[in-house]
């Protein structure tokens, strides 16, 4: 697999987003501000996503570089799912943005971010791999 710096980056930037600063946004926020504590994101789905991603993530940037193994079958399957999820969260979080369903647009456009960059992040796997 021909890993691109490009590549490396995004998957570093969704690693730290899924890694740490979703939980840390997630855990504290709602504590700060009441408003801002979302029960969407404890959902078995939703905290299935952020795992799988998380585990995604950190093979395809440490540790799983060959092709034709069994951890390259499985990691294409991951990488399936989280691309199906997060076209799904993108349509969903865009339906809610122009819906105005949000407290704060800002967090609604930032969710709606990190969607595309997770889809786009596979999608680019898949190309290099």
């Amino acid at each position: 697999m021909i890993v691109h710096t490009s590549f490396q980056i995004l998957s570093a930037i969704l690693l730290i987003w899924y890694g740490c600063l979703r939980w840390w946004w997630f855990t504290y926020a709602g504590k700060k501000y009441p408003e801002r504590d979302y029960s969407w994101y404890k959902a078995p789905i939703n905290m299935a996503t952020a795992f799988t991603s998380i585990v995604f993530l950190s093979g395809v940037l440490f540790a799983f570089s060959t092709t034709g193994t069994l951890w390259f079958e499985i990691f294409k399957c991951m990488a399936g799912f989280l691309l199906m999820r997060n076209v799904w969260y993108t349509i969903e979080d865009v339906y809610a943005y122009k819906k105005q369903e949000w407290n704060t647009q800002k967090e609604q456009a930032i969710f709606v971010l990190f969607d595309i960059a997770m889809a786009l992040d596979t999608l680019i796997w898949y190309w290099l791999a």
